[in-house]
């Protein structure tokens, strides 16, 4: 459940997998569906599906920006964007026992922000699952995600130690 981490030409890797109870489709309308996305992730300015769209998600329990392209699409299995601030997302979907299994892998070169990265991405698919489950879309303003967060924070410290969460 939690990402594995590794070092590489572009920088880090974080790898996370996710067994859900939902089929491919039903998950890929969360991906890409602007109001869906709005309920776990950010509010997403523009989201043209076709390689080379545009894609841009503002977070709106910060003041992060994402702008970036889409590079890869195959409906409903691949998306992957690239952006300079948030590196390459690529969001894979693989039908698994009446559900799917969802790997999210995030390429970035900003260890200043490791394991605050990498707490962020798991509280985002922490949130993506609990809204497929049915629950409540998250409300930035008013429910208690920071203390969620910090778990997995924390949690990422212990994994990668202190020198990963020194860079963050």
């Amino acid at each position: 459940m939690y990402a594995k981490l590794r070092n590489v030409d572009e920088g880090q890797e974080l790898r996370y997998e996710r067994q859900l109870s939902h089929p491919p489709e039903a998950v890929w309308a969360a991906l890409t569906d602007r109001e869906r996305l709005r309920d776990w992730l950010g509010r997403a300015e523009r989201l043209e599906l076709a390689v080379g769209g545009a894609y841009e998600i503002h977070w709106e329990n910060s003041e992060a920006v994402m702008r970036g392209t889409i590079t890869a699409l195959d409906s409903p299995r691949l998306l992957e964007t690239d952006s300079e601030s948030h590196g390459r997302l690529r969001w894979e979907l693989e039908p698994q026992d009446g559900g799917c299994r969802l790997t999210l892998t995030v390429t970035m070169d900003a260890p200043e922000h490791l394991t605050k990265a990498l707490a962020g991405w798991h509280l985002h698919l922490d949130l993506l699952e609990r809204r497929l489950d049915g629950s409540a879309p998250i409300d930035w303003v008013r429910d208690d995600w920071m203390a969620d967060w910090q778990d997995a924070h924390d949690r990422y410290v212990e994994m990668y130690g202190e020198e990963a969460a020194n860079r963050s």
